[in-house]
């Protein structure tokens, strides 16, 4: 990776996954890995900023790590903002998941609220926001149509350095 300054965070949800709902599988272990490895990666080239969407899946583990990561390297002074299509993005998740978004929340340096409600575009208005304030796509997609799709052809267009995560394989592929 070049140096970056912020990096953002898009992927499918659970349920477009090759293993669900199911953290403990192989697969599932090994890309969680991967998304740690590729941003470790991108704060050793000079990432400070992150933004996450708070989707269910990709969002919130990217965001978990991220939280962690900043524990652990104190010096680096990471900072998470979390992007939220709409207030009240969480009410339909299950209880669990609800509990995670909460814990990222009140972890977070900084909070946008797009909307008061949802709408048919905040989704998209969300991601566009998150590609706009940084300069590298940090994805786990598989490919086919939806919301990741076509943040990564949005970031593509902006010139975004976008680094992919295979949902299958774990494979990292970077894309200048």
């Amino acid at each position: 990776m070049n140096e970056t300054t912020a990096c953002c965070f898009s992927g499918h949800r659970p349920q477009k996954l090759p293993w669900g709902w199911d953290e403990t599988d192989s697969v599932c272990t090994l890309v969680l890995d991967r998304l740690e490895k590729v941003i470790r990666t991108a704060i050793q080239s000079g990432a400070r900023c992150f933004y996450t969407g708070m989707a269910l899946g990709t969002d919130l583990w990217a965001a978990e790590i991220l939280l962690r990561l900043r524990k652990e390297l104190p010096e680096t002074k990471l900072r998470l903002i979390a992007v939220l299509p709409f207030r009240g993005q969480a009410s339909r998740y299950p209880d669990e998941w609800k509990q995670r978004y909460d814990r990222v929340l009140e972890q977070a340096d900084e909070v946008v609220v797009l909307h008061e409600r949802s709408s048919r575009s905040c989704y998209m208005e969300r991601n566009r926001y998150m590609v706009d304030h940084a300069d590298t796509l940090i994805a786990v997609y598989g490919g086919g149509a939806g919301g990741t799709k076509n943040t990564l052809e949005y970031a593509q267009r902006r010139g975004l350095k976008i680094v992919t995560i295979s949902p299958e394989t774990g494979e990292i592929q970077i894309q200048n």
